[in-house]
C-alpha cells in the first residue's frame, strides 16, 4: 500500500517543483498536495489500517498539460484508491484545475 512518502516521491518526480499545502504565487503551472483527514479502516472489530486522504491540485493554462493524466495514471499502476479526477476551468484566473483526491496509508 502507497505511503505518504511514497506518493511524496512520485508526484516529486512528475513534478520536481511540487509544493504542499500552497504556492508561492509565481502565475506559473504548479501542482500542490495536501494530505487532510486522517482515518482509520476497521476489520473484525480492531483498527486496521491509519489512512489519510490527500488533494493533489494541478493548475495549468496550457490546456494539453496532462501531468494529472500521468498520475492518475501512476496512481492505477500503483493500486491507489481514487476518488473520480475532476477538472475545474478557473474563469477569473485562466487556469485549468485538476482535481485528484486518492487515499494512502499514514
Amino acid at each position: 500500500m502507497m505511503t505518504q512518502e511514497g506518493l511524496k516521491a512520485l508526484l516529486l518526480e512528475l513534478d520536481p517543483k511540487l509544493k504542499k499545502y500552497f504556492w508561492n504565487g509565481s502565475g506559473e503551472d504548479y501542482t500542490v498536495w495536501t494530505p487532510h483527514h486522517p482515518s482509520t479502516s476497521m476489520s473484525d472489530n480492531l483498527p486496521e489500517d491509519r489512512l489519510i486522504k490527500v488533494t493533489i491540485d494541478r493548475y495549468t493554462k496550457n490546456e494539453s498539460d496532462d501531468l494529472h493524466l500521468r498520475l492518475i495514471d501512476r496512481l492505477e499502476q500503483e493500486y491507489v484508491a481514487m476518488d473520480e479526477p475532476l477538472t475545474v476551468y478557473e474563469s477569473d484566473t485562466g487556469y485549468f484545475h485538476h482535481i485528484v483526491e486518492c487515499y494512502v496509508v499514514i
